[in-house]
């Protein structure tokens, strides 16, 4: 019997470790930019190039400027953009080519990494959010607070950085993504009213840089964010109480399994496999924003988040012009690896301690979805989650889960 369950446990250790669950192998640390009014935050594709703008500070009146950083959050910069009330902010695939909204003011671009900015010819609307393709040269940009339009621009047509306003309706706009090459766009808005007349926020979807718009087939309500993955197939709309997910380019919606909160600010992997939300928390979706699970974030104001092409690297801005808080960053690493050695009358199961969260789990069957938690709580030795299982007959197998 012994010999047949340390078969068993080694077939069960080979199964773990495709089986263990990475997602959350790190936790997320606030890097050293200063605690302030973060607004908005955008990651270059390989999640080393990002940058931040900060809004008004409500209490003071007071501007603020925009940082970059060139390594991944470590080391932040101030750089020489104006001081102003900044709302919104995007960046090109390799981080040289950023655009930033101003909350009743203009737009500005930069071509070298932040280290000077550009004037844009925009009229001076409440910029709520701007999406950039991969290479920088297509921008969109929402303006909120009532009834406003959506403009874009291409660089590579108008170097004269003049915005034109597209056909999209006049909404209280509040998010904007769009695919890597810029041609397939997705826009949310909020509801808003005028005298004897509600307007309930929608979905709108482009398949042409704005040129034609289409209301999304999603319920109306009070709609918040969005992303999507690069070939715009994948998309994501999130807001009070909404998150959907769409698999076809906006063509059908899914529910999400998500918690019922007011969702501020949502971010997609390039493929779309995995997004990244936050609210009063930051959730993670690995299949394609259909389930959310917490990403154990620490408790803050959170108002943005960016992604990595990949995935592997996550930053996240808290404050808004109401409250102050830092950036965070979260970088993927390898699930805890799973140690099965005999014991006396059975087999001490161990794992590391930290990161912590992870739970063991048990099947007797490989081919079955009947996972079920072991009760036995662990005891920490040496920095080692142990537990010690008795033998028995029939082969049992173990992974780890994160919530």
């Amino acid at each position: 019997m012994h010999g047949k369950c340390l078969r068993a446990v080694a077939a069960a250790l080979g199964g773990l470790l495709g089986l263990a669950e990475p997602a959350f192998a790190q936790s997320w640390t606030r890097t050293s930019a200063p605690i302030t009014n973060w607004t908005a935050v955008a990651s270059s594709a390989d999640g080393r190039k990002l940058v931040a703008v900060v809004g008004i500070d409500s209490s003071r009146g007071n501007p603020g400027p925009i940082y970059t950083s060139a390594d991944s959050g470590a080391t932040w910069t101030m750089t020489s953009a104006p001081l102003r009330g900044w709302s919104c902010v995007a960046s090109s695939a390799d981080g040289t080519k950023l655009a930033a909204g101003i909350a009743a003011g203009p737009i500005y671009t930069s071509v070298d990494s932040g280290a000077t900015w550009i004037e844009n010819d925009a009229l001076p609307f409440y910029w709520s959010s701007i999406a950039s393709s991969a290479d920088g040269t297509n921008l969109a940009a929402t303006a909120g607070v009532g009834s406003s339009p959506i403009y874009t621009l291409n660089l590579s047509s108008n170097p004269g950085l003049t915005w034109v306003e597209t056909s999209a309706p006049y909404e209280n706009w509040t998010g904007i993504a769009c695919s890597a090459d810029g041609s397939r766009l997705v826009a949310a808005a909020y509801t808003w009213g005028e005298p004897g007349i509600t307007h309930s926020g929608s979905v709108w979807l482009s398949a042409d840089s704005g040129d034609t718009w289409r209301i999304a087939n999603v319920r109306l309500g009070d709609w918040v964010c969005v992303a999507s993955s690069v070939d715009g197939m994948r998309l994501v709309a999130m807001g009070l109480g909404l998150a959907y997910a769409s698999a076809d380019g906006g063509a059908t919606w899914t529910a999400a399994n998500a918690p019922v909160k007011i969702w501020f600010s949502v971010a997609a992997s390039a493929d779309g496999a995995q997004f990244v939300a936050v609210s009063d928390g930051i959730y993670i979706s690995t299949n394609a924003g259909l389930n959310w699970t917490s990403a154990h974030a620490p408790a803050a104001k959170w108002t943005s988040v960016a992604s990595s092409a990949d995935g592997s690297k996550l930053v996240a801005a808290a404050g808004g012009s109401y409250a102050i808080g830092g950036i965070y960053t979260w970088q993927s690493g390898p699930p805890p690896a799973l140690a099965i050695t005999p014991s006396r009358g059975g087999a001490l199961i161990s794992w590391p301690a930290s990161p912590a969260g992870f739970g063991l789990q048990q099947n007797s069957n490989l081919t079955s979805t009947n996972w079920a938690d072991v009760t036995t709580i662990p005891v920490v030795t040496n920095e080692q989650n142990q537990v010690i299982e008795a033998f028995s007959d029939g082969a049992r197998y173990f992974r780890l889960k994160h919530p």
